[in-house]
C-alpha cells in the first residue's frame, strides 16, 4: 500500500487556457468573461484586461475586442497558495488493468477551485508517471471514498460505459451523528 502526506504545494502563477464556446463568439471579450464567470463584474474584467492579465491568440487582449471561434484565450490569475492537503491515497485494490483508491476529502479528482497540485490525478501522475490517471467514476471533491481508476485507455471505457449504463451498481454508507 503506498502513501502520500501531507503537501503544500509552493505559490505558483496560475493560467488559464480556454476558447469561447459558440454561444460566447460574437461578444466582447469582457462581456465574454462577466457572462461566463461572473463571480467577478464586467469592471473587474476590464481591469485584467488593461493589466495585462489577458490574452488572445498569443497577444495581449484589449477591451472591445470581439471573440470568434478557435481564439485561444489565456488568463494569468496571479500568484496563488494552494492550500495544504492530506494527500494519503491508499490503494486497496490493484492489478492489471485498475487501481482502486480511498479518496480524502477535500481533494477534488481533477484540478479544480483551489486545488491543482493537489488534484488526485496530479497527485497520481507523481506516483506513476509511466501511466495516464483515467477515473472511472465521478467522487465529488467533499467525498471520502473508494474510487476506481483504469490504467489503459481501453479498460478506462468499458468501465465508464458499464457506470453509465448501471451495470456495475455503487454503495454509500453514511456515519451520522445527532437527530434526522
Amino acid at each position: 500500500m503506498q502513501n502520500l502526506s501531507l503537501f503544500q504545494p509552493p505559490a505558483s502563477q496560475q493560467i488559464y487556457k480556454s476558447s469561447p464556446p459558440p454561444e460566447y463568439c460574437g461578444l466582447c471579450i469582457e462581456e465574454y468573461f462577466a457572462k461566463r464567470f461572473s463571480y467577478q463584474s464586467k469592471e473587474a474584467w476590464i481591469t485584467k484586461i488593461k493589466n495585462g492579465d489577458i490574452f488572445v491568440n498569443g497577444t495581449e487582449a484589449e477591451a472591445g475586442y470581439v471573440l470568434k471561434e478557435g481564439d485561444r484565450i489565456i488568463t494569468h490569475a496571479g500568484i496563488r497558495q494552494e492550500p495544504p492537503a492530506d494527500r494519503r491515497m491508499n490503494v486497496v485494490y490493484e492489478d492489471s488493468n485498475i487501481r482502486v483508491f480511498n479518496k480524502p476529502a477535500p481533494i477534488p479528482v481533477h484540478p479544480s477551485g483551489r486545488y491543482f497540485q493537489n488534484s488526485m490525478t496530479e497527485v497520481l501522475k507523481q506516483l506513476y508517471p509511466q501511466e495516464t490517471p483515467r477515473p472511472v467514476q465521478r467522487l465529488d471533491a467533499i467525498t471520502t471514498g473508494v474510487i476506481v481508476f483504469a490504467r489503459k485507455r481501453e479498460v478506462a471505457a468499458d468501465l465508464m460505459r458499464e457506470f453509465q449504463s448501471h451495470r456495475i451498481k455503487k454503495e454509500y454508507l453514511a456515519l451520522v451523528e445527532g437527530e434526522p
